[in-house]
């Protein structure tokens, strides 16, 4: 599927390659990462209110960003304040659900944006979603539905994870509009946006909704140092990657995450997976391993 601007190849040509495995490996590797990022999210909310965090983490990210600002197009702005917009509000829901949920949760439910996005991606662009690909996100739908719901029980869900369903709905948004605009845009000058546009919605919200609370302690301070590095890098590769991997596929490798999450939270908060949960993980991995022909490479603009 081609979701490229018209005129936007010329203007990139020659200039670096990357290929559909390098990609879609790159795509499992910031997966890893935002796993990892949750259950550190989770240990802020000690030291600091959840949207409030958000406000200050992306703020950071979105000010180091800006720098790069120079030279930005209307196409871009637009492109950041879309894409920003769903990515902000679906940010703010998760952290103010994963107050009362678990790390591992969490991420399972936003893999539900896995099968919302070609749903998404055939609305609003009219795009044909390929067999194999509906076949390869069912099978991962079957590996999270037996990790959030392994006694096939769904009366235990709570406040938190309805919140969480809400933001994997939004994230699912947010990937389609990576891959449309992605295309002839710069990354650090989309990012930019993107993150400044996040912070605006969390300390609008965090002043709105919730009783504020920060302690500047070392450990905080670190945590918000880590996930801002963390944010920058896995965010600029994603949209450099789904230059390549279109939105469909992007969802399905996104379903990794609460496998990392799972092993993260296991890690730090003791938090144990049952047999049944153990095999729901090893089916989203045997789906997002799916072998498929690779596609020629694709030009990557500059940053």
């Amino acid at each position: 599927m081609d979701w490229s601007v018209p005129g936007a190849t010329p203007r990139y040509a020659g200039r670096q390659r990357v290929t559909h495995r390098r990609a879609t490996l790159t795509l499992i590797l910031i997966t890893a990462l935002w796993g990892v990022s949750i259950v550190a999210i989770k240990y802020t909310f000690r030291d600091a209110s959840p949207l409030l965090g958000v406000g200050i983490r992306f703020g950071i990210g979105g000010l180091i960003l800006a720098t790069r600002l120079k030279g930005v197009t209307k196409r871009e702005v637009v492109a950041g304040l879309v894409i920003g917009v769903m990515f902000a509000v679906g940010v703010a829901l998760q952290n103010v659900g994963l107050t009362t949920t678990t790390p591992s949760r969490s991420a399972f439910i936003v893999a539900l944006s896995a099968l919302l996005t070609p749903a998404l991606a055939a609305a609003l662009f009219r795009h044909k979603v390929p067999g194999v690909i509906v076949l390869r996100i069912l099978v991962a739908f079957g590996g999270i539905f037996l990790l959030t719901a392994p006694d096939g029980a769904l009366s235990s869900i709570n406040k938190g994870d309805w919140l969480t369903v809400a933001a994997a709905i939004l994230f699912a948004g947010q990937i389609v509009g990576v891959s449309h605009y992605a295309v002839g845009s710069s990354t650090a000058r989309l990012l930019s946006v993107q993150f400044l546009m996040t912070s605006l919605v969390g300390f609008g919200s965090s002043a709105a909704f919730e009783t504020q609370m920060l302690h500047l302690t070392p450990t905080l301070i670190a945590l918000f140092a880590l996930l801002v590095s963390m944010g920058i890098f896995t965010f600029t590769l994603q949209l450099r990657a789904q230059r390549v991997v279109s939105a469909t596929e992007a969802a399905l490798i996104f379903t990794f995450e609460p496998v990392a999450a799972s092993l993260a939270s296991y890690l730090v908060f003791a938090e144990r997976l049952s047999p049944v949960q153990l095999l729901g993980g090893l089916i989203i991995m045997v789906a997002v391993g799916w072998k498929r022909r690779s596609k020629e490479p694709v030009p990557l603009p500059a940053v």
